[in-house]
Order: structure tokens, then sequence, then C-alpha cells
């Protein structure tokens, strides 16, 4: 194994956990990685500490850029990375054991190696996923065709369905990425956008039912109307989106059914609490042209 990963971690004011999340990188048994930090305009010691670890590590490059959208920040990531491979880590984060997930890779002739993770609230609470006597789990491993992976997506837990649309980590052919994909200018739901075409662009993708990558999922200011309406609206579009496109190539959607009815509906709501009064109607119509034409479908 002497592929060259490139690690790519977008920071905006992050310097509680960074140095732990880059501790947890540069300390991996596989050392080929290239790792990339890139500054989304922090105002804390982000970019102190990014400078600290440049400074005591040759293979650690960095580059700072005003504030942007996270799909930006990710994109001048990969516009930086010269690996084989691409992988992203979350700076809030502690990275997995990206040697496994690499022979995983290579053992199954995947473009995409994908594992799973655990969670740590902001109170320090774990919660773990992984059970290796669940059959759903154990018949996750392996290797698969875009077809049957995107089949995979509902019906695991919860973990498991939230993996399929992040990119943290995975291991993924930089060529993939060159094939015309970039991240959306969002801060939110970028992944969602991104990560089912590098998925059809792979002949073959790889799971391994391991959660050693951990997801911190800290507390935020509470949330307006306004912004639970977004984040629910970006997750219908792309959903949308791809199920445009999987209709045009002639791929099974039916197991999205029930869960692009759940989505229209969280919009409807949230779109009628933000009074957004558009979106609230555009939502009602689709919901009423469900119930119409194919009630025993979409519910």
């Amino acid at each position: 194994m002497s592929e060259k990963i490139s690690i790519i971690v977008p920071v905006e004011n992050n310097e509680q956990y960074l140095a732990e999340c880059l501790d947890s990188i540069i300390h991996q048994s596989y050392q080929n990685l290239e790792i990339i930090l890139v500054d989304n305009g922090s105002t804390d010691r982000s970019l102190a500490i990014m400078r600290q670890y440049a400074n005591q590590d040759s293979r650690i490059r960095m580059v700072s850029q005003e504030h942007h959208g996270l799909g930006t920040a990710k994109n001048l990531g990969l516009s930086m990375a010269t690996g084989d491979l691409v992988m992203f880590v979350g700076p809030n984060d502690r990275a997995g054991n990206i040697e496994r997930l690499l022979a995983s890779m290579h053992q199954y002739h995947s473009d995409v190696a994908c594992a799973t993770y655990y969670r740590q609230d902001a109170n320090g609470t774990y919660y773990f996923y992984v059970d290796d006597n669940d059959p759903a789990q154990r018949e996750l491993e392996g290797a698969f065709t875009p077809q049957e992976w995107i089949q995979r997506e509902t019906g695991y837990a919860l973990n498991i369905t939230e993996d399929f649309k992040r990119c943290f980590n995975k291991l993924i052919k930089r060529s993939l990425f060159q094939q015309n994909v970039m991240f959306p200018d969002y801060d939110q739901c970028e992944d969602d956008f991104t990560i089912w075409k590098l998925y059809l662009l792979a002949d073959r993708i790889s799971y391994i039912n391991v959660g050693d990558y951990c997801y911190r999922l800290l507390s935020q200011a509470e949330e307006s109307s306004q912004d639970i309406f977004h984040r629910n609206l970006l997750r219908l579009q792309s959903l949308e989106e791809r199920l445009a496109l999987y209709a045009m190539i002639d791929f099974d959607t039916t197991f999205l059914d029930r869960y692009y009815r759940q989505l229209v509906e969280a919009t409807r709501d949230s779109a009628l609490t933000a009074g957004n009064y558009h979106y609230y109607k555009d939502c009602c119509f689709k919901i009423g042209m469900m119930d119409r034409y194919a009630p025993e479908k979409f519910n």
C-alpha cells in the first residue's frame, strides 16, 4: 500500500478540538499522507493552531480564505490535493483507522471505501451504533455496484443511513472528483448534493462495519425557524435532483418513496412556521399529487 492520501480538513472557529483532530491524523499507522488545512475565515485561535502543526509536520499544507460556504472550503482543498485518494475529516472529529479503510479498498478493488462512526454530543456522551450481531449490519460488509449500494440507503440503523449522505470517514479516488464533481457553496447539506454523484461514478463501493471515527455533534445556538426551513429545503432539493437523475438512468427509486414523502412534509411544516407561503403551497401541491395518483406508493 503506497498510495498518497490527501486528507482535507475545513476549519472555521474550531479551536477547542482542532489539535485533537490533527493529532488523530498525524499519528496514523499509515503515514503517506498529505494533510490540507483550509481556514474558512476563522476568528479564534484556529489559524494559530494550524500554523503550529504545519511548522512541526512537513506533510501539512494550509491555506486561508475569507468566509464562504463549507462546500467552497472543501473545493479549495480538492484543488490543492495531489494524492491518489481523498478523505475528509471534520475539524471537531477524531479520524478513524485510515489503513483499515485502505485495506478494504484493496481487498474489494473499490473506488470508494466507507465505514461508519460513533457520535459524541456536547455533554461528552458517546453513542455507539455498530452491532456485530445485527444481520442487517453484517450484510452491508463487502463490495457493491452503485445500484446495489444505493439500494441500501434506507432500512438500516440510523448512523448507516446517515453515513450514506456524508463525505467524512470515506476514502475516495480523487479521479472521481475530476469528473465534473464539485461541492455547492453551502454552509450545510453540501454533502447531500455531492456524495451520491461519487457513488454513481464508482465501479465498486466497499463498506466495513467499523465505527472508530468520532463524529462530534456540538450544540449550537437555538436554530431559528428560517434556519430549520432552509436546511429542510436543501435536503429536499438534493433528493429531488438525484431522484430525477436516477429515473433518467433507470435506477429503481421505490426505496426512497416514503423518505421523499417525509421530507416534503417536513419542508411544508417548517415553511409554514417560517412564514414562507410559496414553499408551503408548493409542498402542499406535491403531497396532493402523491395522494391522488399513487397513495399506496408514498404512504
